[in-house]
């Protein structure tokens, strides 16, 4: 995990470009994060991002380099040497890992963001990281104490941290799906809940309905039975419909709200022939 100082002070996050060539290689970066970020001002993301610096000091905060379990280190080879590494979070993947230890409630402007919006604001960082280099290469302050890098340079690191910048990009996409995935699966569940209510609710009246067609109709038209059914399950004071109304009770329970209540008979036999073939 690096230890950034996260501002937006050579890039600003919703309107500049970066020169070339970096644009070309941030350019969908920039424009995917910034269209989660509607809604919100530059002055805003500039408070709000400082405050990721209070984020990573908070004392629930958990940093990946600390208590590393050593017993995970993985041989590998670079140009012939043999080195051990211990894999541990990089910046992005630290901060998704203390989504639930650290509340946004404790910060002023991040409590307005979701966890989407921040790692698209996260992922704008990057953005301001090229900024920054090339601010300070241009600088003519004090002379360096070592040779300024050059632009080569400055592109070299910029493609290095592409990965961890398409990283945060992938959380701040997927965790703004799941709030649509909610939406939609939680419809869903209403969706089935409202059928499974419907065919409690008209289960006796169509378990009726099928036992009479079975024992006295199967050989009427799904039409004619239907409507003798109806018409017998009315004489026998089962069924009571109110034409003003629409409404069908049966046993004395409101069960059907329908214009044409032999024609939803008539479904309904179709459906258990179907069934029973």
């Amino acid at each position: 995990m690096q230890n950034y100082a996260y501002q937006f002070k050579y890039f600003d996050p919703l309107n500049d470009r970066l020169p070339d060539p970096f644009e070309i290689e941030y350019i969908e970066l920039i424009h995917r994060a910034r269209k989660l970020l509607t809604g919100f001002t530059s002055e805003q993301l500039k408070v709000a991002i400082e405050e990721l610096n209070q984020f990573v000091r908070h004392p629930d905060f958990k940093n990946p380099y600390r208590n590393l379990d050593l017993s995970t280190s993985i041989p590998v080879t670079d140009r012939g040497q043999s080195l051990e590494i211990i894999p541990t979070d990089n910046t992005v993947q630290a901060f998704y890992s203390n989504i639930n230890n650290v509340s946004l409630a404790n910060f002023n402007t991040l409590c307005q963001f979701s966890w989407s919006q921040i790692f698209a604001m996260m992922t704008l960082f990057y953005a301001e990281l090229i900024a920054g280099s090339i601010h300070k290469t241009n600088s003519t302050e004090a002379p360096p104490l070592f040779p300024k890098p050059t632009i080569e340079n400055l592109f070299k690191k910029a493609k290095e941290n592409l990965p961890e910048a398409y990283q945060a990009l992938a959380y701040a996409e997927v965790l703004s799906d799941q709030k649509h995935l909610y939406e939609v699966l939680k419809t869903e569940k209403a969706r089935k809940a409202s059928i499974q209510k419907y065919a409690q609710k008209y289960s006796p009246l169509r378990k009726k309905i099928e036992s009479l067609y079975l024992c006295d109709y199967q050989n009427h038209s799904m039409r004619s039975a239907a409507h003798k059914i109806f018409n017998r399950l009315v004489r026998e004071e089962l069924v009571l419909f109110d034409e003003s109304t629409n409404r069908l009770t049966f046993e004395g329970k409101n069960v059907l709200q329908n214009d044409d209540p032999i024609k939803q008979f008539e479904k309904w036999i179709a459906a258990f022939k179907r069934s029973t073939k």
